[in-house]
């Protein structure tokens, strides 16, 4: 197959292989000729063209007998490569199977390929099978979310929520453990860092004083967190600090 050498430039290409046998061509486009040009090359020469027809007619008269060449340079070379091919698809001047995206249509072995297809449906529709109930390893027991005993929404794979939580004795992960006389000292001067000496401070919540938010908090069954929240907001003026 001979080359006609167009130098490459910021237009695209639509480009031919002419067999000059038969005067059959193939038609497409590319913004780089050579390479372009080396990739049919070596598919053909290797016998692994996509395109069935020109493969066998390299085959049958030799590379000497194709000549790859442009035909026209421009910015739309796209769309005039799929127009060209859609006018002459019905014509026997073409080798190409494929308009635009479609490469099943005129493909020679089109009904082969619709035989193994179905073929291959009816084997994988006997092999899977849908799995109900407890076979279906996404079941959850017929609701898609899990629930602790109080009602709080939990992962699968828990148990308990945080607040259900079994956290006595040897389900404490500090069970049977003591901090170390450095560590202690570490933590007492850490908290007393951070009140600055004064480790409690007293609060009204309902009326009733409390030595600190912990001593409310273990009053009213709630967490000291919620105490502190309360204190913060303007609706609960019935919390505050003394």
């Amino acid at each position: 197959m001979s080359f006609q050498n167009f130098n490459n430039n910021k237009s695209g290409y639509v480009y031919s292989i002419t067999n000059s046998i038969n005067g059959k061509m193939y038609v497409g486009s590319t913004c780089n000729l050579r390479s372009r040009f080396l990739r049919h090359m070596n598919e053909l020469r290797r016998n692994t063209h996509h395109n069935l027809f020109l493969q066998r007619d390299f085959n049958e008269y030799g590379e000497s007998s194709f000549l790859f060449e442009p035909i026209v340079i421009s910015d739309d070379f796209r769309n005039i490569e799929n127009n060209f091919i859609a006018a002459n698809a019905s014509s026997s001047i073409l080798y190409n199977i494929a308009i635009g995206n479609d490469t099943f249509s005129c493909n020679p072995n089109k009904e082969d390929i619709k035989i193994k297809l179905t073929e291959t449906l009816n084997l994988n529709r006997d092999k899977i099978k849908p799995r109900y109930g407890e076979e279906n390893s996404n079941w959850k027991g017929g609701s898609s979310f899990k629930f602790c005993k109080c009602g709080v929404t939990i992962q699968p794979q828990n148990k308990t929520c945080i607040s259900c939580r079994d956290r006595s004795g040897k389900n404490n992960p500090f069970f049977n453990r003591k901090h170390s006389d450095e560590t202690k000292a570490k933590l007492r001067d850490k908290v007393i860092g951070t009140y600055n000496g004064n480790q409690e401070r007293s609060v009204s919540c309902e009326g009733i004083s409390y030595r600190s938010v912990s001593s409310a908090a273990k009053a009213l069954n709630v967490s000291p967190s919620l105490i502190c929240y309360r204190m913060r907001k303007d609706k609960y003026k019935d919390y505050f600090y003394i």
